[in-house]
């Protein structure tokens, strides 16, 4: 009779935590949907459906090839873009829909450290989070690898903590997917290593399927490691990234985790760090006061779980700073697997503090997630290369040029204009030793005889810091029209 009736109390709150869940859900996708295709794919984008789209051949050899980031991503897309079409809703509609799958599986891990509640909690956080909503709206593979990085923490914890040594297989077969879906997701395997060595009571009887998990990550990870040594100790590449000190690294990452991607102004008299602080305090709650608080099953004895929440956050962080270094490659999105991490410690920090404080702190996140949203949604950052090649090619005359800067924008430009290529022509990069004589020479080289010049300018910066391709055609030429698009200006040039 008492079980029956401990049944009884139990069902009602695991069905009003599955509606919570579902709520959560819709809610993840409404917010998701919001907007899908507002922006132009930008040039990252348009790689993913030209990488995919090669030949067979070609991108198998991606897998063994230094340089190439992700090639697994581009396989899976490779049949979403065959069969869906090339539409930039369709296409981003893969992410979204495997960024909907972040919701229940963070809860899952959660609720195993934590308890349903904190589980719940964390859900809500990552549904309305606007770096999580950002990157399920973006074809791009950082929304599969937190379902890849999420997945394989379940797994891990089955294995180690419940002592079902079976899923030690999904476990290496989801991070060696994950290395190649992106290559610091390897940072994942030092941390689980580490979480497991701090607390070992349950590893001294499960060791055997712990050393062999580990042992099997050497055979997928010998490709990359091939090239990814030649690229680190070669002394011409560069990544292109800045040199990031460490506490600008974990400045960083909380503020895309606390109000998204755009930098939200905060109303008089806060200071800009104040858009951190709710998220920050509620996170540091967490971390204190469920600091002595004991385990329990399924977790280890001993086991504490804000110290491993806030170890799978910094330590991956800590070691792309390692890196970075010797190859300086930081950038927030390569390191979103650790929000999940970051939430569930917001979550405990609400389920810890008074009431009343714990629901206005989660009430200041969440205001904050919204504005960060809004801001997503109504201040566009994406190059619109969209917008401008649509201009373009509806005023330009069959014998104009297309001349673009920085060159790599072609992919893009052809993806919105194929029958366009034969008039497109990359402009001189320059750099910083360039001359303004020698840049001249090499634009009339590359238009011929042209006289008709549309130059289409993004980034261009980054391989003509003085300007000399602009500087150039100005002095020689007179403007005729002059447009700006959101990160693209278009101007049309008739060489004197």
């Amino acid at each position: 009779m008492e079980e029956v009736i401990r049944e009884h109390h139990r069902f009602p709150r695991e069905a009003e935590r599955r509606i919570v869940l579902g709520v959560l859900l819709l809610v993840g996708m409404a917010l998701r949907a919001w907007g899908l295709d507002a922006q132009s794919l930008w040039r990252d984008e348009v790689d993913t459906v030209r990488f995919a789209t090669q030949p067979l051949g070609q991108l198998l050899s991606m897998f063994v090839t230094p340089g190439h980031n992700g090639p697994l991503y581009y396989l899976i897309m490779r049949p979403w873009i065959l069969f869906f079409g090339h539409r930039d809703f369709a296409l981003r509609y893969a992410s979204l829909l495997v960024g909907l799958l972040v919701i229940p599986l963070v809860y899952q891990v959660v609720r195993r450290w934590a308890g349903r509640r904190v589980g719940v909690l964390t859900a809500l956080l990552v549904s309305a989070s606007p770096y999580a909503i950002w990157y399920a709206q973006e074809l791009r593979m950082y929304a599969f690898v937190l379902v890849i990085v999420l997945s394989a923490t379940w797994c891990w914890q089955e294995a180690l903590w419940r002592g079902r040594p079976a899923f030690w297989l999904p476990y290496v077969l989801l991070i060696s997917a994950g290395i190649y879906m992106h290559y610091l997701v390897a940072l994942l395997i030092p941390t689980h290593i580490l979480l497991s060595l701090l607390f070992p009571r349950h590893l001294r009887t499960r060791w055997k399927g712990w050393v062999l998990a580990y042992g099997a990550f050497v055979l997928p990870y010998i490709p990359l490691a091939w090239w990814q040594q030649k690229l680190l100790f070669s002394p011409t590449f560069r990544t292109g990234h800045p040199f990031v000190p460490w506490p600008e690294m974990i400045y960083r990452i909380l503020t895309v985790f606390s109000v998204g991607i755009h930098q939200i102004a905060m109303p008089r008299p806060l200071p800009p760090n104040a858009r951190i602080v709710p998220l920050v305090f509620l996170a540091l709650a967490g971390f204190f006061l469920a600091l002595r608080a004991r385990s329990r099953p399924p977790l280890p004895p001993g086991w504490n779980t804000s110290l491993s929440l806030l170890l799978w956050f910094l330590l991956p962080i800590t070691g792309l700073y390692l890196i970075s270094l010797e190859l300086p490659l930081f950038t927030e999105r390569y390191l979103i697997w650790t929000m999940p991490t970051l939430y569930g410690l917001a979550a405990l920090g609400a389920r810890h503090l008074d009431k009343r404080v714990g629901l206005a702190g989660l009430s200041l996140v969440l205001v904050l997630f919204v504005v960060g949203i809004g801001y997503q949604v109504h201040i566009p950052v994406k190059p619109d290369m969209r917008g401008a090649v649509a201009y373009v090619e509806d005023n330009r005359e069959m014998d104009d040029v297309v001349l673009l800067h920085l060159g790599y924008l072609i992919h893009a430009y052809v993806y919105y204009a194929p029958d366009a290529r034969p008039h497109l022509r990359e402009a001189p990069a320059p750099g910083i030793q360039g001359t303004l004589d020698g840049t001249g020479a090499d634009i009339l080289r590359r238009v011929g005889d042209a006289r008709d010049i549309w130059l289409v300018e993004s980034e261009s910066g980054m391989w003509d810091p003085r300007g000399l391709v602009r500087k150039w055609l100005e002095q020689n030429a007179t403007v005729l029209e002059d447009r700006q698009f959101v990160g693209v200006r278009v101007t049309h040039f008739r060489l004197k």
